[in-house]
């Protein structure tokens, strides 16, 4: 039951990154959802890379950076904040792989990612719907709020830093809807 209770915290985050995953799949065929294989960001592709953020909090647009990697990038990083909601018109694991797999995104692959991110084939948690309340796009440019190596003197993390964690209140920050 404890393990549950941790995955029904999460439902929502798949489902936002399939969600964001199913948006560029639509004008670029290479992206990738790498959220547990590839690297830092959740999602990538040729020209840019994605951090998905999501909520189910009604207001207020705090994220959580879970590491002083998170933002950095090489190519365009964009990320993209989902506010959700449990409802029955919503969609549901299950339902986005459907989607993504008529989208032309690789069965396996796709599956392999979900049950990385602990939800097994077969699994009642799977169907558990939420529905798109809001959709933000953020481009991670100078402008943005972040802590990375260059925010350091000699743009070098301080000796014995190992993980930096902080929060960022989105508002107020200029967006576009995706």
């Amino acid at each position: 039951l404890v393990g549950n209770t941790n995955r029904d915290q999460k439902v929502y985050n798949v489902i936002a990154e399939m969600l964001v995953l199913e948006h560029k799949l639509k004008t670029d065929k290479t992206t990738e959802w790498a959220a547990t294989r590839i690297g830092t960001h959740d999602i990538e592709c040729e020209q840019e890379s994605c951090e998905v953020k999501s909520t189910v909090k009604r207001y207020g647009a705090d994220i959580v950076i879970s590491g002083q990697h998170q933002l950095q990038h090489v190519k365009r990083l964009y990320l993209y904040f989902c506010r959700m909601e449990e409802s029955l018109e919503g969609v549901s694991i299950n339902e986005m792989k459907d989607r993504l797999i008529n989208c032309g995104y690789d069965e396996g692959k796709l599956e392999l990612e979900i049950e990385r991110q602990g939800f097994e084939k077969g699994s009642h948690i799977r169907e558990k719907k939420y529905k798109l309340l809001e959709k933000r796009k953020y481009e991670v440019d100078e402008s943005f709020p972040q802590i990375t190596q260059v925010s350091f003197k000699e743009e070098k993390y301080p000796d014995a830093i190992t993980h930096i964690q902080y929060t960022i209140d989105l508002d107020g920050i200029s967006y576009t809807s995706w």
